[in-house]
């Protein structure tokens, strides 16, 4: 039987994500799967701290010795490169692969599993220690996940102030919602208890702990849980945390998405890169200074994403710009 192991990489969405699609892809395709899950800087844990014993993820076996013949190694694992990877599995007895997202076959492959990960989800079960601290849920609760800390392109595409204006359209539309705040940033719940009554602001009592230590996991792990019990997400854009429990609670994510800002590192090269194209008219000659460019680029674009991206700038600077209509 061919044996395709997978390497999960990245945060605990991404890796939680990877290995539920090569779960569904091993039992269609009948392989063998297998993974070697290393806890890293950003996922200090194991499968068990998390997930019930004999649940789903827990049923993947790790594999103690390599069979004889040659190995292959396909660094990523994504959409784009399933042909590859079947390719691989017929001429090579063994795979590996590194998975840091979900993944799923194009329209019209011959392969077909997109629609199965309802059903896969069903046998993931939480630990009975974690199940027992996520809080029950009023009726009509929708999920906030406000992605942060590290991740500069949630930042940069997904303002907080995008976020407060879907808040206020839900209370306008239905005064009785309440909104689970899932953030890895503690300063932005005091942000949104000035636009939003506070009473209608959920949030699991644990708060931020960080995600160097398996008490900061286990205190994440349960905010992805209870958001995959609202009735609806909205999501930073490119988070694969919202989009693991929209996944496992089989509920609609919808991403908070600005299209309005390109990027900090294309705002850097629009400040620099007209004088520099002056300055080469003149006799300068850019190429023999390219690394020094490259740095001066990446100062500027982390001035922009810590100081100009922060969520208090954020607030103001759209406030005086475009005022909060609660009914638009």
């Amino acid at each position: 039987m061919k044996i395709l192991e997978i390497l999960p990489v990245g945060g605990l969405g991404n890796r939680l994500l990877s290995l539920a699609s090569c779960r569904l892809l091993a039992r269609l395709q009948q392989w063998r799967l297998c993974m070697l899950w290393t806890p890293a800087e950003y996922c200090p844990c194991v499968l068990e701290d998390l997930w019930a014993p004999g649940s789903g993820p827990m049923e993947i076996e790790t594999l103690e010795a390599y069979p004889p013949g040659s190995v292959c190694m396909l660094p990523f694992l994504y959409s784009q490169s399933l042909p590859l990877l079947l390719e691989l599995m017929e001429k090579h007895p063994l795979v590996s692969v590194r998975g840091q997202q979900l993944f799923h076959p194009a329209p019209g492959s011959s392969l077909s599993f997109r629609e199965d990960f309802k059903q896969e989800f069903l046998s993931w079960v939480v630990s009975p220690y974690l199940a027992s601290q996520i809080p029950s849920l009023p009726a009509h609760t929708v999920g906030i996940h406000i992605r942060r800390q590290d991740h500069i392109r949630s930042i940069q595409y997904s303002p907080l102030i995008l976020f407060l204006r879907v808040m206020k359209k839900e209370l306008a539309h239905n005064p009785d919602t309440y909104f689970f705040i899932s953030t890895d940033d503690p300063t932005i719940w005091p942000l949104l208890t000035r636009h939003i009554p506070e009473q209608r602001l959920l949030r699991h009592p644990k708060g931020w702990l960080g995600r160097d230590s398996l008490a900061g996991m286990q205190a994440g792990f349960l905010d992805l849980i209870t958001l995959s019990r609202c009735c609806r997400i909205y999501g930073a854009k490119y988070s694969s945390f919202c989009k693991f429990a929209a996944q496992y609670g089989d509920k609609p994510l919808h991403r908070i998405h600005s299209t309005r800002d390109p990027g900090c590192w294309h705002k850097a090269s629009s400040l620099i890169d007209p004088w520099i194209s002056w300055s080469a008219t003149r006799g300068w000659r850019p190429a023999r200074n390219e690394t020094a460019i490259r740095r001066f680029k990446s100062f500027l674009a982390l001035l922009y994403t810590r100081y100009l991206l922060s969520p208090t700038y954020q607030l103001g600077f759209w406030h005086r710009a475009a005022p909060i209509n609660p009914t638009s």
